[in-house]
């Protein structure tokens, strides 16, 4: 039995693409059909997934990839079994609403930092993000947004997104799974960077890529989709 990608629900679909992504996959399709084999021929619902363990994940995968390490498992199952409870009114952030969003054909990147121009911040944690857009052309600093101080009773995740709305791409060290699903339900796509690379090399990258062959998902972002 295989599932379709309309059975999907749509976050689950972005888990399993975003595990998928972490352990080097060539595609999704491959994670959905070994999950399958482990759960009966059934996709498991979010609750089933929780209960996913590295043994057994791991014997299943090992045909695909046999070089998998213990680091890349957990990372990957860090996104299929971290889910958040349901929040039914969750708290709003008061700040006041950011810019527009980019034209069409730029890419603005937010990048989480700890201040100084670095790109070393934990979404959850970061004092700053830096705001940049990118083109096939260049790369333009917009300008940098200073996280407010809040109180435990705020909603963190929120605020967060009240400053980077605009933007198309998050870039940080380190983003937990729940958080990771919000801030792409509010059109962004996360992404966590490599140790030790700068702004400005990560910017550059994506610079080039544009200016080259860009993939199918980054040329929708360009286009606002």
């Amino acid at each position: 039995m295989t599932v379709s990608v309309q059975e999907l629900t749509e976050e689950l679909a972005l888990r399993i693409g975003l595990a998928s992504r972490e352990l080097s996959l060539p595609s999704p399709r491959v994670l959905i059909t070994r999950l399958q084999e482990l759960f009966g021929g059934q996709l498991p619902d979010r609750e089933r997934l929780k209960t996913l363990t590295p043994c057994q994940l791991r014997p299943l995968l090992q045909q695909d990839l046999p070089d998998l390490t213990g680091k890349t498992l957990k990372s990957a199952l860090h996104w299929l079994t971290s889910w958040e409870p349901e929040v039914a009114n969750p708290v709003k952030d008061s700040a006041a609403p950011v810019a527009d969003h980019p034209p069409d054909g730029v890419v603005r990147v937010a990048m989480a930092s700890m201040g100084h121009g670095r790109l070393d911040g934990h979404f959850a944690s970061c004092s700053h993000f830096m705001i940049h857009d990118v083109t096939a052309d260049g790369v333009r600093q917009v300008t940098e947004r200073a996280l407010p101080l809040t109180d435990e009773k705020r909603d963190k995740v929120e605020i967060r997104l009240a400053l980077i709305r605009d933007c198309r791409i998050l870039v940080a060290t380190s983003i937990g799974g729940p958080a990771a699903a919000r801030v792409t339900r509010a059109g962004l796509l996360p992404l966590k960077v490599t140790d030790g690379m700068t702004a400005t090399a990560w910017l550059e990258d994506l610079r080039q890529v544009l200016a080259t062959t860009p993939p199918p998902w980054l040329k929708r972002i360009m286009h606002g989709d």
